[in-house]
C-alpha cells in the first residue's frame, strides 16, 4: 500500500502550486460542496434496513467530488476556476490527510491519479454515476481460498456497492443484530444473512475500532478498522 508521504508528495507535484490562503481557502470550499452533494447524490430514504445503513454514511470526499463533476455540478465548476479536475482531486487528498483520514486520501489518491487521462477519467465517472450492480449469491462466495471473514466481508461490500469501512462497518453492525433473532429480521437482510451462515461467521462486534468475528462458533483476533480497511481495498480489486 502506498505511503501516505509519497501520496502527500504525489498530490502537492499534481496540484503544481504552492498551498498558501488561496489554496486553503479552496480545499475548504471543495470539501464543503462535496459533502453538501450527498444529499442529491444518495436520493430518497431506502425502503429497506440495509440500504437505509448505508444511506445514513456519507462515502469519501473523493467519491463525492467525482460524482458531482460527473453530473456538472456548477457549484463545483465554478468553485475550480482554472484548476483542473485532477488538481481539485490532489486538494482533497491533502485534506483527507490533514483530517486523519487515511482511507480517504487513498480514494483520493486512485481518483486523482485516473483523472490524469480522459479515459480513465470517464471510466470513473460512469462507475460512480452508475447504480450499484447486482451480484447473484454465487459471486459472493467467489474466492474459495479465502478465509471465511474475508469472504464474509468482501460479500457484504459487494452487496451493498460500498467498500468504505464507516458504510461497511454500519452494515456489521446491523448484521450483528439481525443474526441475534434472525426470524424478526428485514426480509432484505435474508440473502447476506444466508450467506453468512453458509460461511459459518457470526458478527459479534462491529465499531469505529474494528470488528469481531466468530468462524465455525470460535471468536477471532479483533480485526483493527486498518485491517479492515486493507481487506475492502483488496477485495475491491479482487470483485
Amino acid at each position: 500500500m502506498t505511503p501516505l508521504s509519497q501520496i502527500d508528495e504525489e498530490a502537492r507535484r499534481v496540484l503544481g502550486r504552492p498551498l498558501g490562503p488561496r489554496m486553503d481557502a479552496l480545499r475548504h470550499t471543495l470539501a464543503t460542496l462535496c459533502e453538501a452533494h450527498w444529499p442529491a447524490m444518495r436520493g430518497p430514504r431506502p425502503a429497506t434496513a440495509l440500504a437505509r445503513t448505508t444511506w445514513a454514511v456519507p462515502p469519501p470526499l473523493a467519491t463525492l467530488f467525482v460524482h458531482a463533476y460527473g453530473v456538472g455540478e456548477p457549484r463545483l465548476a465554478e468553485a475550480l476556476g482554472t484548476l483542473r479536475p485532477a488538481q481539485a482531486l490532489a486538494l482533497v487528498v491533502l485534506t483527507e490527510i490533514e483530517r486523519g483520514n487515511a482511507e480517504g486520501a487513498r480514494a483520493a489518491y486512485e481518483a486523482m491519479k485516473l483523472f490524469g487521462t480522459p479515459a480513465s477519467r470517464d471510466t470513473l465517472v460512469r462507475e460512480t454515476l452508475a447504480a450499484p450492480a447486482e451480484h447473484p449469491p454465487e459471486a459472493w462466495l467467489r474466492h474459495a481460498h479465502r478465509p471465511p471473514a474475508w469472504r464474509a466481508i468482501v460479500g457484504l461490500a459487494l452487496h451493498t456497492g460500498r467498500w468504505d469501512s464507516p458504510a461497511v462497518l454500519e452494515a456489521l453492525r446491523l448484521m450483528a443484530q439481525a443474526q441475534t433473532a434472525p426470524a424478526t429480521a428485514d426480509a432484505s437482510l435474508k440473502p447476506v444473512l444466508e450467506l453468512l451462515q453458509a460461511l459459518h461467521v457470526n458478527v459479534l462486534q462491529a465499531d469505529a475500532n474494528g470488528v469481531v468475528l466468530a468462524v465455525h462458533g470460535e471468536p477471532r483476533a479483533p480485526m483493527t478498522r486498518a485491517q479492515l480497511m486493507d481487506m475492502l481495498a483488496e477485495g475491491r480489486q479482487a470483485a
